[in-house]
């Protein structure tokens, strides 16, 4: 109770002005540097501010329980009895995030920790019943068997500011008939949830999209990647007064050529947005046939009121010269691209594509394209300081680019040159290139920003990879974390769409926890699956 007085009277603790406390606690929760995650900057938060006084106290309370992200039961279970004992608590609770969540570990198997029942459908029903101003609910395959009707239903129906909901990868039999009986009254407040991802929820069946769908009437982020939608459901339930930012339906083999076409070019939910979408993926499985001949998905392109897209997934259709003719003249504030198993195009296409000083695109996905090779690619990077100096990062096949780079470094070298003018002369320069993969799964190699004397040559030595080592301060005795920053160009090979605003993107412009992309399984499904 006194924490509660504290938190509605902090004026009465100090005589610094509200505005001030409210700007030192910003300052701490957004802008720490040192933090190398979610919890770490939560915990470093929670020891350097909250004990000074009533004040800071009261204000930070608010900032420590907004974003709530459980990698654990025991983290879960303990979240829990603290809203329960303290209910004032969970009116600040704005996130829910199971990403990074796991029950296994310790030896411990799922059946055990099923039994010890400290993350079930009716813990998180629990949960969810205390935090009334949730606008955020992230769940995973991880928590697939926790979700029951039940809980579905308070979700869509009891939570009035709830804005984003993700199941990504829930695609067990339970998970499915959950979603079969849970029911959405007509009073619900659906309206309000803009952003929703069903991504790779294969077990959901046709009738929950259905019911689903036309109630989402203000949807901006949907993401239906791999799972059993029709493009029938699209053109008939889709809301018309939904404005579509970010839309997802790749590898949904339910989709048929003339509907899809209706819908991309003609529906309202994208043709009167306004020309608001940004992120499209289209990609479809190599092994399978693709709903477009190239003359249909010139057509789509053409078609497609999309202005300033900025991602663009072409992933398995048929391209040819005139498909990236179209894609460069429709699409100017293009960022992204993936062009995977195109067997039409050459390196002249690609050349021809990506030149001009006006070009945005900063990534090109070649994985699978029959014409290319590592001497392809080689060339490649030797024109991109002349002809394409917006181009960071190349997505080919790891095996191929892990060739071209040093074993020491995983580093390529490449000497461009910028050819002379009538009022400058030729400049050669040197670029280094270097290689990320995952585990074999993808693979890039990216363009390194020239070190801190603005010269192009980077010290290799810089980028060996580091140590395993865990090293110690020799005085204090703790252990010495050195923070790993996530390459920028990742949140561009994303194959999933992150639908999180995240408690910390909502500050000045922070881009730490933006620059993370998803963590735990969701960064599985943005960066692994093929």
């Amino acid at each position: 109770m006194n924490q509660l007085i504290a938190f509605e009277h902090p004026a009465q603790a100090t005589p610094l002005p509200l505005e001030i406390i409210k700007n030192i606690v910003d300052l701490v929760y957004y802008d720490n540097e040192n933090a190398t995650s979610i919890i770490t900057n939560l915990e470093s938060f929670a020891k350097s501010i909250l004990p000074l006084n009533k004040a800071m106290h009261g204000m930070s309370v608010k900032l420590l329980y907004q974003y709530a992200n459980f990698t654990r039961p025991q983290s879960f279970d303990k979240f829990l009895h603290t809203l329960v004992a303290s209910p004032y608590l969970g009116q600040f609770v704005e996130v829910i995030d199971f990403q990074e969540f796991t029950s296994v570990g310790l030896g411990r198997t799922n059946r055990m920790m099923q039994e010890i029942q400290m993350v079930t459908s009716d813990t998180i029903h629990a949960c969810l019943t205390e935090t009334p101003n949730l606008r955020e609910f992230l769940a995973s395959e991880s928590i697939q068997d926790d979700m029951d009707a039940r809980l579905l239903t308070f979700l869509f129906n009891s939570l009035p500011t709830l804005e984003t909901v993700d199941f990504c990868g829930a695609n067990s039999d339970k998970f499915a008939r959950a979603f079969q009986d849970m029911t959405i009254g007509d009073a619900a407040p659906t309206a309000n949830l803009r952003n929703v991802s069903f991504h790779d929820c294969t077990n959901l069946s046709v009738d929950v999209f259905t019911k689903i769908l036309p109630r989402l009437t203000n949807v901006s982020k949907l993401d239906l990647s791999h799972t059993q939608v029709t493009s029938k459901i699209l053109v008939n339930c889709m809301p018309l007064t939904a404005k579509l930012t970010h839309l997802s339906l790749a590898r949904c083999c339910k989709v048929t050529t003339n509907d899809l076409m209706q819908f991309l070019m003609y529906h309202p939910s994208i043709r009167n947005s306004g020309g608001a979408l940004k992120w499209l993926n289209l990609q479809v499985d190599s092994s399978v046939v693709a709903p477009f001949t190239a003359e249909q998905l010139h057509e789509v392109l053409r078609g497609l009121n999309a202005p300033n897209l900025e991602y663009l997934n072409l992933g398995g259709l048929p391209i040819d010269a005139t498909t990236l003719a179209i894609v460069k003249k429709q699409f100017p504030k293009l960022q992204s691209v993936t062009l995977a198993f195109a067997k039409d195009i050459t390196l002249a296409d690609v050349v021809e594509f990506l030149k001009g000083k006006e070009s945005q695109i900063k990534l090109i996905n070649l994985l699978g394209v029959a014409k290319f090779n590592r001497y392809t690619i080689s060339h490649l990077m030797q024109q991109q300081a002349a002809s394409f100096p917006a181009l960071e990062s190349i997505e080919f096949d790891a095996e191929v680019l892990q060739t071209l780079a040093y074993e020491a470094y995983q580093t390529v070298s490449i000497t461009s040159c910028i050819p002379a003018t009538e009022s400058s002369p030729a400049v050669f320069s040197k670029k280094v290139w270097k290689f990320f993969d995952n585990q074999g799964r993808r693979g890039w190699l990216n363009l390194l920003k020239p070190d801190a004397s603005g010269s192009d040559y980077v010290d290799l030595a810089k980028f060996s990879g580091g140590t395993s080592l865990v090293r110690y301060d020799m005085k204090t005795g703790k252990k010495i974390v050195t923070k790993v920053e996530v390459p920028e160009f990742l949140q561009y090979a994303s194959r999933k769409i992150n639908c999180s605003k995240g408690a910390f993107n909502k500050s000045r412009g922070n881009e730490f926890h933006k620059n993370q992309m998803e963590r735990g399984i969701y960064k599985y499904y943005s960066l692994n699956v093929k």
